[in-house]
């Protein structure tokens, strides 16, 4: 069976999912990610006629859709913004501001999110939600320090459990995550060359208290 245009139906399918998955569920919610292809590649390709470099792309899988529904127990299959998203990945905040500023003058965008002045458990990005042809794609924009931070995240996501990147896992772990964030934000925004060195050391030493807690569990 395959999806409609209608939210209202794709929900009804899929509502369940959170409750009992069936191999016909996954079947339908396979079906139902494949919609989102074309729409990502128009994204892609657009992206790249603009000039600019794409870091990722890829498409939600069925057992990361799932857990969000899980997760997140209030929202619907349709109101998952980012079944399919990319990246890219800058140099600086300035130049990050002129990227997102090029992408909402070429694209549909639907949702601007940034979350660098308010981090999301020390994660540090601006996302857009674009519209193409009904369909959302998220792409987010990253420098490259907020883009080493989330890579660290999701290795230490890896290792220690799926919770510590929104915040609910190892409350040592997620404490000194967040503390790397915000001197990594302080290393970005100095301008003061003296300070640098400084902002750099406590960076490293917070990587390695990281890395010597993780052994200690």
């Amino acid at each position: 069976m395959f999806f409609s245009d209608s939210n209202a139906e794709t929900d009804d399918l899929l509502w369940t999912l959170p409750l009992k998955i069936s191999s016909d569920h996954l079947e339908q919610l396979t079906s139902y990610r494949s919609t989102f292809k074309d729409s990502l590649k128009f994204v892609i390709d657009k992206i790249r006629e603009l000039g600019l470099s794409i870091a990722s792309g890829r498409i939600k899988t069925n057992v990361s859709i799932i857990t969000k529904l899980i997760r997140e127990k209030s929202i619907r299959l349709s109101q998952i913004q980012d079944i399919v998203g990319c990246r890219i990945v800058v140099d600086t905040i300035a130049t990050q501001n002129s990227v997102v500023d090029l992408l909402k003058n070429n694209f549909d965008v639907s949702v601007i999110d940034d979350r660098r002045a308010m981090p999301n458990h020390g994660y540090r990005s601006v996302h857009l939600i674009v519209s193409v042809d009904g369909k959302l794609v998220e792409i987010q924009i990253r420098t490259i320090y907020q883009d080493s931070w989330a890579q660290f995240s999701e290795k230490l996501s890896d290792l220690i459990g799926l919770n510590i990147k929104y915040g609910s896992g190892d409350k040592k772990i997620c404490e000194l995550l967040e503390k790397l964030s915000l001197w990594i934000k302080k290393l970005e925004e100095e301008k003061e060359e003296k300070l640098l060195q400084t902002i750099l050391s406590e960076i490293h030493q917070t990587y390695i208290e990281i890395c010597s807690y993780i052994k200690i569990r």
